[in-house]
């Protein structure tokens, strides 16, 4: 068992409650993931770019296992688990910042990525995307696809009417309008990954801590020094040899002491090791487990 402080048992539970979680969602992400894939429904045309695909299923396992070995780890304070949790969330984090500086160089690029996404997608998941989103196609518009002559390209569906932006534009001016929330929720989720990787820094270093101290322990019984003290000065009794620095409970030379006055001193002498055994845990707090032992 480690014995942690106020501080540490708030970030492990919090930490904990966190990684839970994300636990969660990971598995939610991953049922859809499959049930979209695998079952016949409205939602099946989305799946039709394999590598969108892979990719979805990749991140929402890399999330599920994330979640459930930072939760299990937390929860039974395994060293192990920790580190391989902090060697993933510090990786995802690099991931982040290397897709992040990606994006800035190769921002002129972006939009012929997406065309080509775009194109390599089906009829179906096209219209869909264009239901949801209000708009319609990329420009140039290319004829050739049904969804750009699909009634979802028009304003209110009605193909008489003239056609709505195109998708390209549209996001490009959702982002412009939303710069400032996305950017603070990228910078929440740093602070938040930042927080998770010294928590569990912490949570390691308090347990290699309460390791090293359970080695270094020695549990000795209170009274084992008096009781051996008390049989060398009786054995010295019956053979008759009494030495002067015999200790504190041995006799002094030419002076002989009353059982009842050698179990006084006994009693005194036990007394202020205890005190002095309970003034040392003050100090020491997390060996009173060890001390309340030793005194039962």
């Amino acid at each position: 068992m480690v014995h942690m402080d106020k501080c540490s048992k708030c970030v492990r539970w919090t930490l904990f409650t966190f990684n839970s979680l994300v636990w969660l969602g990971g598995s939610v992400m991953l049922g859809l993931g499959i049930w979209v894939t695998t079952q016949n429904t409205e939602y099946k045309h989305l799946g039709g770019n394999l590598y969108v695909t892979i990719g979805y299923i990749m991140l929402s396992s890399f999330i599920f296992i994330v979640g459930f070995l930072g939760a299990c780890g937390i929860l039974l304070m395994k060293q192990n688990a920790l580190k391989v949790y902090f060697a993933l969330m510090l990786l995802l984090l690099m991931v982040e910042l290397g897709v992040a500086v990606y994006l800035y160089l190769e921002k002129d690029k972006i939009q012929d990525h997406i065309e080509t996404n775009w194109n390599e997608t089906s009829d179906e998941a096209r219209i869909i995307i264009q239901q949801e989103f209000k708009c319609c196609g990329l420009k140039p518009l290319n004829l050739e696809h049904k969804s750009s002559s699909d009634k979802s390209c028009f304003v209110d569906n009605d193909t008489t009417k003239e056609r709505l932006k195109d998708c390209y534009t549209h996001l490009m001016d959702w982002i412009k309008e939303n710069h400032i929330i996305l950017a603070t929720c990228s910078v929440a989720v740093a602070v938040l990954q930042m927080f998770i990787l010294g928590g569990t820094c912490r949570l390691i270093a308090e347990i290699e801590s309460g390791d090293r101290s359970v080695k270094r322990t020695r549990v000795v019984p209170l009274n084992i020094k008096q009781d051996h003290q008390k049989q060398e000065v009786t054995t010295q009794k019956s053979t008759g040899h009494i030495p002067v620095n015999a200790g504190p409970i041995a006799p002094k030379a030419g002076a002989s002491k009353e059982p009842q006055e050698d179990a006084d001193e006994f009693e005194e002498s036990k007394k202020s090791s205890i005190a002095a055994r309970r003034n040392w845990a003050k100090v020491n707090p997390k060996y009173n487990s060890i001390l309340s032992l030793i005194e039962q």
